[in-house]
């Protein structure tokens, strides 16, 4: 494809206004001109981080909501202050934060520079990534929540200046992503939250860590407007998180005010009236409600009408696909593993805690009965409790999810209308589920950057259970009602399968 043919095929499929903020990002990143401004970090004074922005359950509240589960959470704690982390749900294996090689400027990381150094030695930076975005301080926040040994935020301390010292602002891979920073960014300060007995040089080295991450998000606050999907939400929850956490910093109120518009900006473009999110994907529909569950918890103010609105139907969109034996749903769609602020002991696969608190925060009650799912409900409770808006039938057509009188055995038929770019050919795939077990799934990505065969070759339509010649719909369903054994079906809460 010539130049001027894919030109052409962007501005079609994703419309002038992106393809122009991609160009801007693109002409800033060539120029030089990011680079000029982040060359150092910023001599502001960025005052004193605030401990208050969230109220954490006591240590008796936690200890019933993990019931059987604490020696499972105290046994990951203590992995990670032997030096061990697990990522994506998996075994342990060594928390490493730093990069061997001599770092360059964030912008050579980006596109094909010759300058860069551990992007073109680095199979998949997910795996650089993923340790660099805190999730492990998590563990041991609820740790030492629950003991109050002191072994717990030394190791968090330890492992955070060792970073810190390893990348300083703006060089290095992890700087490359404004995501990954902003994510970071989050981690750091709900670390603030938990670990009280920080000393005051640390709380004031970790605002100053806060204060340098934030500055680098409005930078390239234009190419995740481009993307227009979870990156634009996470920078935006960072930027509005800086902005409240650091109030004495000159530049909080541009931070948490540019931060909130785009937040609600992105909630109420990426999420279509019936509650489906713009990526075709179940993970980052997991992590954009954990993302609007954070800011949730820590603004004064609550979300807006229509933002409100769409994360309810996102709940509820969501909660149609949820395997009631496991917690788990159809691996839908690119994933790249992505799983913020783990405040559970449920499986990495379990969607149940993540949807447990969005229920409760954007539905007003809780949709699953009580369990170890509930704790992320008591530590992201919203601070300014919106009234849950009121939902007409006619809006309650979510995802083709097709169950017998118990619920226990499922199917799930992919019937999508893409008003954005599909991640995968999987049209009329079928997601087949019995006792909790999913017979006949969905590979979802796996990974993006890989040697073959594993180079995002499984977004085809040949690796998804689907025909790849036209079929009607009607005949894909009957075969889903088959497969269901009886022929007797119930369509999912609010879900009509004769409209889908």
């Amino acid at each position: 494809m010539n130049r001027v043919t894919l030109v052409l095929t962007a501005l079609r499929e994703l419309g002038p206004q992106q393809l122009g903020l991609y160009a801007r990002y693109q002409i800033g990143l060539r120029s030089g001109y990011y680079r000029r401004l982040t060359q150092a970090a910023s001599s502001v004074d960025c005052g004193p981080l605030r401990t208050d922005l969230l109220d954490p359950p006591s240590a008796g509240q936690l200890r019933t909501f993990l019931g059987e589960g604490i020696g499972s959470l105290l046994n990951e704690a203590d992995e990670i202050v032997a030096g061990q982390v697990r990522l994506f749900g998996g075994n342990p294996q060594p928390l490493q934060l730093t990069l061997s090689e001599p770092l360059g400027h964030w912008t050579e990381y980006e596109g094909k520079s010759k300058k860069a150094t551990n992007r073109e030695t680095i199979e998949d930076l997910k795996f650089v990534w993923e340790p660099a975005r805190f999730g492990w301080a998590t563990i041991l926040g609820r740790a030492y929540l629950l003991t109050g040994d002191e072994r717990y935020p030394q190791t968090f301390w330890r492992h955070t200046e060792a970073f810190l010292d390893a990348s300083p602002p703006y060089q290095g891979a992890h700087w490359a992503s404004a995501q990954e920073v902003a994510l970071r960014l989050i981690a750091f300060v709900f670390a603030a939250q938990v670990f009280t007995s920080l000393g005051s040089a640390a709380l004031k080295h970790l605002a100053q860590a806060v204060a340098e991450h934030a500055a680098r998000l409005p930078v390239t606050l234009a190419y995740s407007r481009a993307q227009n999907n979870n990156h634009l939400l996470s920078e935006a929850a960072g930027l509005f998180t800086a902005g409240l956490a650091l109030p004495q910093d000159p530049r909080a109120t541009s931070w948490r005010q540019t931060g909130w518009h785009w937040l609600q900006h992105g909630l109420q473009r990426q999420i279509a009236p019936d509650g489906a999110y713009i990526q075709h994907s179940n993970n980052y529909h997991r992590l954009m409600l954990q993302l609007a569950l954070w800011v949730a918890a820590i603004s004064p103010e609550p979300f807006p009408s229509e933002s409100a609105e769409r994360l309810s139907m996102a709940t509820q969109w969501l909660l149609a696909l949820v395997d009631p034996c496991s917690g788990e749903v159809p691996n839908l769609g690119p994933n790249d593993g992505a799983y913020i602020l783990p405040l559970s002991t449920g499986a990495f696969q379990d969607y149940r805690p993540t949807l447990q608190a969005a229920g409760d925060a954007f539905l007003g009650h809780s949709p699953f009965p009580g369990g170890p799912w509930d704790e992320m409900s008591a530590w992201l409770p919203p601070r300014s409790r919106p009234e849950p808006p009121e939902i007409t039938p006619e809006a309650r057509i979510g995802p083709c999810a097709l169950r017998n009188t118990n619920g226990k055995s499922w199917a799930y038929l992919r019937l999508a209308r893409f008003t954005s770019r599909p991640g995968h050919a999987d049209q009329l795939h079928l997601d087949l589920w019995w006792q909790g077990h999913n017979l006949a799934g969905d590979p979802g990505t796996y990974r993006y950057t890989a040697p073959p065969p594993w180079d995002n070759a499984l977004v085809s339509a040949a690796v998804h259970n689907t025909v790849t010649d036209p079929l009607p719909a009607t005949r894909a369903l009957a075969a889903a009602r088959l497969a269901l054994g009886t022929g007797r079906h119930q369509p999912a809460a609010g879900v009509s399968a004769g409209k889908a």
